[in-house]
């Protein structure tokens, strides 16, 4: 639908697959039925409907300048924040340089996955009703909070490996 320049509707079915996303991981836990080859699968598929969006946005703006940077630009930042934000803790994990899971688990930092689309479907929202500007707001927002969470989750292995 972003494609097709519906913002509107690209916006209803990327919270649609969201909200499915929710339930089926609260039905599997409800049925007792959580294995790790479906978590595995659920979050594959969770970073394909995100690059879904990312791509879907940058094609329906378009090159066009925004925030002193063309639209890709900001896109690119945000696709690149958003994979070394998963790629961090995930070879933190591979490299053994934190070894207490519990410890991964907390890396955090200061926007991960569901805020970044949460801000982003704000954005797209508000753009719905009062111009594009709110969602190349958003997209500014998140593109350099995602970097900058990636960098904090840099910042605690190596701390963590240190120790």
């Amino acid at each position: 639908m972003l494609y097709r320049h519906s913002l509107m509707w690209g916006l209803i079915l990327f919270a649609l697959a969201g909200a499915v996303d929710l339930v089926d991981g609260a039905v599997a836990r409800t049925m007792n039925q959580v294995t790790v080859l479906g978590a595995y699968v659920d979050g594959v598929l969770d970073r394909y409907v995100e690059f879904l969006l990312y791509l879907g946005l940058t094609i329906y703006l378009g090159p066009e300048e925004f925030f002193m940077l063309p639209g890709y630009i900001w896109m690119m930042l945000l696709l690149f924040g958003a994979l070394m934000t998963t790629f961090v803790r995930a070879y933190a994990d591979h490299r053994g340089l934190v070894k207490d899971q519990a410890e991964l688990k907390r890396m955090g930092g200061i926007l991960e996955r569901g805020e970044r689309l949460a801000l982003l479907y704000l954005g797209m929202l508000l753009a719905v009703f009062w111009g594009e500007l709110w969602l190349q707001g958003a997209i500014v927002i998140v593109a350099l909070l995602a970097n900058f969470t990636a960098l904090q989750r840099v910042r605690f292995a190596v701390r963590w490996g240190k120790t």
